[in-house]
């Protein structure tokens, strides 16, 4: 039913004449997504909400995220399913990962393939933006001497983590319910299903999920180790980047993160490039995944150069996007690069 009432408004809003949105969009997200009409207060916050631009889809985000809505239509469709010799508790309408998963496909098997090459028995695996907790429950069943740590602020994947855990018997997982950032402040939570993205908090608006921002340095400063960390949330990685540098300077891990150049520039705030180049300034040797999982070297302006080569700068929607391995440039770090 979700996805019906998505596809609704997206093609009711695709056919607007301006991106940003204006009262009539407000009026169809409380009917289609909520299925009722505007309450005077929660019209009125909206429209100070939208007093400057800002994008529909960002917008329909909110509405998505809210309370309401997860209560109305997120919170009975749990179901647990098998696939790659574990349970996992999935929402099966979500299209970005639950229906992945219970179809029995093995979810980005890419960087899937990649993390099984990288991990060990007593490795230390960091999940930046966990979702429903696919390679965090993918590590635990490798580390079951080690230790995973997940990061994720989405309340409603926060409990399809938990409930899958307590479905495989796993102990070896800590779950953080934080939203990794550069700084320690209040940030909303912008979804749609399982994905989303978080934005810096202003105000207090209704019908808002909020996070706590956090600096990694600052949670995970007592950490003896940290092995291999993946990173993958909507644009927000170079702020997280910026709150760990002490963790990476300390504990030099392998990386893998999502390069998303739409995401980092629009949602991020931030030039693609320079994502690349801060990895690079740090110390990082990038690489691009395959889809079987192996990788070889290449810098940022390869990186670019194959990304737009791929239909980046062609793709109307603007979902492209590659899948790198960064590694620490020193020999130490020969263990860790992916087979």
């Amino acid at each position: 039913m979700t996805d019906l009432i998505t596809r609704a408004i997206l093609a009711i809003l695709r056919n607007r004449e301006s991106p940003d949105t204006d009262p009539l969009d407000i009026y169809y997200c409380y009917r289609l997504l909520l299925g009722r009409h505007a309450d005077v207060q929660g019209w009125h916050s909206w429209k100070e909400f939208i007093r400057s631009p800002r994008p529909v889809m960002q917008t329909v985000a909110g509405f998505m995220s809210s309370p309401e809505f997860v209560a109305k239509h997120s919170s009975s469709r749990t179901r647990v399913v098998e696939n790659s010799g574990m349970r996992f508790a999935v929402d099966p309408e979500d299209d970005a990962v639950g229906k992945v998963i219970a179809s029995g496909e093995v979810y980005e098997p890419d960087v899937t393939a990649a993390i099984k090459g990288l991990l060990r028995p007593d490795s230390v695996f960091l999940d930046i933006g966990a979702n429903a907790g696919w390679f965090s429950l993918l590590a635990a069943r490798i580390a079951t001497c080690g230790r995973v740590i997940a990061i994720e602020p989405n309340p409603g994947n926060v409990a399809l983590l938990h409930q899958s855990l307590l479905e495989n018997h796993l102990s070896n997982v800590v779950v953080y319910h934080v939203a990794a950032s550069q700084a320690d402040r209040t940030l909303e939570i912008r979804s749609v299903q399982s994905n989303g993205y978080v934005a810096a908090a202003t105000e207090a608006r209704a019908g808002v999920t909020y996070a706590q921002g956090v600096r990694l340095d600052t949670l995970l400063a007592g950490e003896p180790r940290i092995d291999v960390i993946k990173m993958d949330i909507e644009g927000h990685e170079m702020s997280a980047l910026l709150g760990m540098t002490g963790l990476l300077s300390t504990h030099r891990p392998v990386i893998l993160t999502e390069f998303h150049p739409k995401n980092l520039k629009e949602l991020g705030g931030i030039e693609p490039l320079t994502y690349l180049e801060m990895l690079e300034s740090l110390g990082w040797i990038l690489a691009v995944i395959e889809p079987d999982g192996s990788s070889a070297d290449a810098g940022s302006a390869e990186i670019m150069q194959r990304w737009l080569s791929q239909g980046g700068h062609t793709d109307p929607i603007g979902e492209h996007h590659l899948d790198l391995l960064a590694r620490p440039a020193n020999s130490a770090a020969k263990r860790h690069s992916a087979r």
